[in-house]
């Protein structure tokens, strides 16, 4: 009797862990041959210098939002020549010895800049450079229990979860109809809170 009853427990632990999980995870895989093949070729963007020659320009988060603390590395034919680490909102400035094609990495975004002097530079050419840093720079920038407590999907997939689970572990614990409002209260309003939070 007591080997079903932990049975039937950690069934369940594993279904929320399951739903809690991003989809992501669960189907990630090493893509086709086929579709690495037909990737298009990097475009290159142009940016002029600022006044003093340097190279200006901010890592941002897919949000927008600026990243402090990443490192920016420029290389002209494959050799670094610049590297800066972002300030707290995400602004660099990379001493770069002469306009050219470089490529700016941050985190493990690369981008292919044509940079041009300030006098040069054409009419289209970017003030400065905007780096989108990838998912490993945005959560090295956070807590992992912050991560996740700002993602929309994990929020309603706990409130998903909660509103499953707990009547199971009530149903098996044989709790009475006042505490069950209780408990069910006591975690579907911080539940409620964090998905009005989240902005979604």
């Amino acid at each position: 009797m007591a080997i079903m009853r932990k049975t039937k427990i950690i069934g369940a632990a594993l279904a929320c862990l399951g739903m809690m999980l991003p989809t992501g995870v669960l189907l990630a895989a090493q893509p086709s041959e086929k579709f690495t093949a037909a990737r298009a070729a990097p475009q290159v963007r142009d940016v002029a210098l600022a006044a003093d020659g340097s190279l200006r320009g901010r890592v941002v988060s897919f949000a927008g939002i600026g990243l402090g603390g990443v490192s920016v590395v420029a290389r002209l034919a494959g050799r670094e020549v610049a590297r800066a680490t972002s300030d707290k909102t995400g602004y660099f400035s990379l001493a770069v010895p002469r306009g050219g094609v470089y490529e700016v990495q941050a985190g493990s975004q690369t981008t292919l800049y044509r940079l041009w002097a300030a006098r040069t530079a054409p009419p289209a050419a970017a003030k400065a450079a905007l780096i989108v840093a990838g998912e490993d720079v945005l959560r090295a920038q956070m807590l992992p229990f912050k991560y996740w407590l700002v993602n929309p999907y994990f929020i309603r997939t706990a409130a998903a979860a909660a509103a499953i689970g707990i009547p199971i572990a009530v149903h098996n614990a044989n709790i009475d109809n006042r505490s069950v409002g209780i408990i069910g209260a006591a975690i579907a309003v911080p539940i409620a809170v964090l998905d009005s939070n989240s902005g979604s």
